[in-house]
């Protein structure tokens, strides 16, 4: 399973990630015990845990965050629900996925399923989503952001971008869609999407952070 997430990993980005799958020994006769059973399945999964620390570490290499190791700026806001947020937010899970998008960007509409996949499997407490509106100061962008909420059945927070947000993020992001990571602490993790991204992709970057 996890060679092939690697290889929709590769495969998603477009990198040239070299997936190094070296084969077991094989054992000269049956009483040849040099390497047991539970050994192989270490060394099998120390390599794939190789390989997929290579291939991030040349997604980032490739697709560098402007952002990496800054704090996520103070803000307070509303919610959809308009219901207060701020930075206390991210002490509620280990790993925040924060997605920047827009009312009238169809590849953020897009990839908005396949977020609300990832949204249910995980507790809180390792993983939560948050969706930043980058139009909401503008009342017909945010009827309609709250129209494709409702039709995408999104039930993640999606929340209205204030002025410190626009301030750090679209400083240095002028396109839609754009998800970046943050710790518990509110650090911006050195991995990002810059761009429309998919279940598989999403899934494996936050199972990494994780160390699942």
């Amino acid at each position: 399973m996890k060679k092939l997430s690697i290889l929709i990993f590769m495969l998603l980005t477009i990198l040239s990630v070299g997936c190094s799958n070296e084969d077991t020994p094989e054992l000269n006769s049956s009483s040849d015990t040099a390497l047991s059973e539970s050994d192989n399945k270490t060394n099998d999964q120390s390599s794939n845990d190789n390989s997929v620390d290579s291939a991030f570490e040349k997604w980032i290499e490739q697709y560098p965050n402007p952002l990496s190791g800054e704090k996520f700026t103070e803000f307070e806001t509303l919610t959809f629900d308009k219901i207060s947020i701020d930075n206390s937010v991210f002490e509620n899970s280990e790993i925040t996925l924060i997605n920047l998008w827009a009312s009238y960007c169809n590849p953020c509409i897009e990839e908005m399923p396949e977020l609300e996949k990832l949204a249910s499997e995980y507790s809180l407490e390792e993983f939560q989503i948050i969706g930043i509106l980058s139009d909401s100061n503008n009342d017909t962008s945010l009827e309609t952001a709250k129209e494709i909420v409702s039709k995408t059945n999104v039930t993640y927070t999606n929340i209205l971008i204030d002025e410190n947000i626009i301030n750090q993020l679209l400083d240095h992001f002028n396109f839609v869609p754009v998800t970046i990571f943050v710790d518990n602490k509110g650090n911006i993790l050195p991995i990002h999407i810059p761009g429309a991204g998919n279940y598989d992709t999403f899934k494996l970057i936050i199972d990494h952070l994780l160390n699942k």
